[in-house]
């Protein structure tokens, strides 16, 4: 069959060719459906080389305790950058079915050839991608990727990196004009003991030659290797924080991770270390400069003298930023610090355990692709286009960066913090007064009613004292491991369904260094409330940056770029610089706080974190409202017939207290209600276990006043 036209080919790859081809017309941009190709069976039984191919990614895939006799059938669709085929059980195809994905190879002497992908070599990449890559992006695509749009309306405040490492002579040399186009290095250190900058060390290592000598045993493969592309690319200058942080020196240290960010975002390029899980295994696959690699990329044959590229590798370890199996929380998106990195770096090469990548604000390039690939579908990637965004929203914007921030891991947990601060110093150009803890000062007391998405873990151990260094506070999200959501105020945002509203504060906030200092508070500026109150007043002057949105149909709404909301907040000028603000563990307020006893949650189904709620009830059996658990152990603890002390964070209303109710509620009921965390007090601290929420006519019953210090 390899002698006969494209057309004349079999049933199965004339398929395959013709998805290829309406692909390759539109530039992978529309879905061009899937293909039933049928029965397992009857396509590997025609006389065509596609039967051994679909054959072996068939016996590679299906489940190991699957009957050969059970008749599954294969279709073949599109997906993003690849095409693939998917088994499945016509039975129960939702439960039982698995996916290959591959690529047809390009045949470069065929003109309009519907190929996406090319054969690499295994072992070496042609240096002349990566240079042509950087070379194209830095000649062609201009401003866009040279100054992204927060960074050109700040450019005196982006902060600049104190050291550099000449790779050319060997040494760290100052930052100054001369050495200011720089490449950084995004990895994750592992286990390696890799070479610090301390300051007894700093003098010697700016002797051209010292780190290729003295210290050369005492440098992690990786940082070598970055240092070899980075000549290779035709540039002197590399920023390593290991090296360009002076280890020991609190001033350089302070000034360094609350910048970090601007040192990423400056740099020329980002070298990613994708692969590995230590400072050791290098960047590699480029010779003369690093070890060969191992790509696992298979060349299948298909009729009509086609072919097939697939990886046995699978996508997680290379492509997707998944998890390596038995290498939980080691793998570079995994890690935290890597997290802050890798947004705002503004071109980034990839090296991974496949194909070496390129990604830029214009465009995604692959070593193995021959057409840009949609750069928005690549499973699990960091979300960076907020950086350019101005939409302040706790649900809206501040959710999806820091939820997905925080399932990263730490070796120490006491980085989390550190490791959020250039993101949160960022976000500073978002929220007007800055943020404490990944909460910002604007909505303080509503940033206080996250919630958990599934079962959390404490950060650090639950023995750690409010006063010492290592210590993260249980009210802020920082202080827990796993993805979470900010309470979406409904009366704010416009953000999905209504669930909840907040109507207005009911205490000040106030954030102090030690629980001995409360006469020497800071006021958090929780303000949000003044300006919801302006907006309901019909005040005239909307604050810069917004529009006032009309509609017969709805209530007024304002809108500040692509977002809308119920009411406009000051956001700061693009080209303000302030200083962040003092970070404090400890927080103060005059509350109210009620006791109730916690019961096993009895919803039919209308929540979807159930296993982690528990309803509440006063000391007379009245149905009072609900909790949310940080983990399901906590349970038993809650559960014991003992009182549980709430105290008071914001007023407002709420449907999810229907769901206590079904019999006689409408799911749409907006219940009054306070919104609450649960607290137990260690030493004069309080520390949340959960966040709550009480009918409000049953909180003012049996509300009393307290004096709240949260840590």
């Amino acid at each position: 069959m390899a002698d006969l036209p494209a057309e004349a080919s079999c049933r199965v790859c004339s398929e395959i060719l013709d998805l290829s081809r309406v692909v390759h017309a539109s530039s992978g941009r529309i879905d061009p459906g899937k293909r039933i190709l049928g029965n397992i069976s009857e396509v590997t039984s025609i006389p065509c080389p596609h039967s051994g191919s679909i054959q072996k990614l068939w016996d590679d895939g299906k489940p190991p305790d699957l009957d050969s006799s059970e008749v599954w059938e294969v279709n073949l669709r599109y997906l993003f950058d690849d095409f693939a085929f998917r088994f499945y059980d016509p039975k129960d195809p939702e439960a039982n079915s698995f996916f290959r994905t591959f690529n047809l190879i390009v045949k470069p002497d065929q003109a309009e050839h519907p190929g996406a992908s090319k054969a690499i070599d295994a072992e070496w990449i042609d240096p002349l991608i990566p240079r042509s890559w950087y070379a194209t992006c830095v000649r062609e695509h201009g401003a866009k990727c040279e100054e992204p749009l927060w960074m050109a309306a700040q450019p005196w405040t982006i902060a600049t990196p104190e050291w550099l490492i000449d790779v050319n002579d060997w040494c760290l040399v100052p930052y100054s004009i001369e050495t200011s186009r720089y490449f950084t290095l995004s990895y994750t250190w592992g286990h390696v003991n890799c070479l610090r900058t301390t300051v007894a060390l700093l003098e010697h290592l700016q002797q051209p030659g010292s780190l290729h000598t003295t210290y050369l045993s005492e440098l992690p493969r990786t940082i070598q290797d970055a240092m070899g592309i980075t000549r290779l690319l035709g540039e002197t200058y590399l920023w390593v924080d290991s090296l360009c942080i002076v280890q020991d020196d609190a001033t350089s240290l302070h000034n360094n991770l609350n910048n970090m960010h601007h040192i990423y975002a400056r740099s020329t390029l980002c070298l990613v270390a994708f692969a590995g899980l230590d400072a050791n295994h290098g960047l590699r696959g480029l010779k003369g400069v690093s070890a060969p690699r191992a790509v696992d990329q298979l060349v299948l044959p298909m009729g009509n003298d086609e072919a097939i590229s697939w990886y046995n590798t699978p996508r997680a370890t290379w492509d997707s930023f998944g998890q390596i199996p038995g290498h939980v929380g080691l793998t570079y998106n995994e890690r935290g610090w890597t997290f802050q990195e890798f947004i705002f770096a503004k071109r980034r090469l990839i090296f991974t355990d496949g194909p070496l990548r390129w990604i830029c604000p214009c465009t995604t390039w692959g070593e193995d692709k021959v057409i840009d690939l949609v750069v928005d579908n690549m499973m699990n990637m960091p979300y960076t286009k907020w950086k350019d965004r101005q939409r302040p929203g706790l649900a809206s914007l501040l959710t999806d960066v820091a939820s997905e921030f925080n399932v990263r891991h730490f070796t120490f947990s006491q980085d989390t913090l550190n490791a959020f601060l250039g993101i949160q110093n960022h976000l500073q150009r978002t929220f007007l007064g800055g943020l404490n803890h990944g909460h910002p000062d604007m909505f303080f007391d509503i940033s206080l009613m996250w919630e958990p998405e599934a079962e959390i873990s404490r950060r650090g151990s639950s023995q750690d004292a409010p006063t010492e260094p290592r210590y993260l506070p249980t009210w802020s999200w920082m202080g827990w491991h796993g993805a979470f959501r900010f309470l979406c105020d409904d009366e704010y945002e416009c953000y999905g369904p209504p669930s909840n509203g907040i109507v207005e504060p009911v205490t000040q906030w106030f954030a102090l260094q030690a629980a001995a200092s409360v006469g020497s508070m800071r006021p958090m500026a929780c303000n949000w409330h003044q300006y919801k109150m302006l907006a309901r007043q019909g005040a005239r002057v909307v604050p810069k940056g917004w529009t006032r949105h009309a509609s017969l149909n709805e209530d007024g709404k304002f809108e500040i770029g692509d977002a809308r909301f119920h009411y406009p907040v000051p956001v700061p000028s693009l080209a303000m610089s302030t200083d962040p603000i003092e970070q404090s563990r400890l927080i103060f307020a005059k509350t109210t706080r009620a006791y109730f006893t916690a019961r096993k949650a009895n919803i039919p189904g209308q929540l979807h974190d159930i296993e982690l709620c528990v309803e509440l009830y006063t000391v007379i059996g009245e149905l009072a409202g609900l909790m949310r658990l940080h983990k399901k152990c906590d349970e038993d603890s809650i559960i014991t017939g003992h009182k549980v002390e709430l105290a008071a964070v914001v007023k407002g209303w709420t449907t999810e207290l229907c769901a206590l109710t079904p019999h006689r509620l409408e799911n749409n009921t907006k219940h009054p209600c306070y919104f609450a965390l649960c607290v137990q007090w260690k030493d004069g601290i309080a520390r949340r276990l959960g966040s709550c929420k009480v009918f409000a006519n049953v909180w003012e019953r049996y509300q009393e006043p307290v004096d709240l210090i949260l840590g």
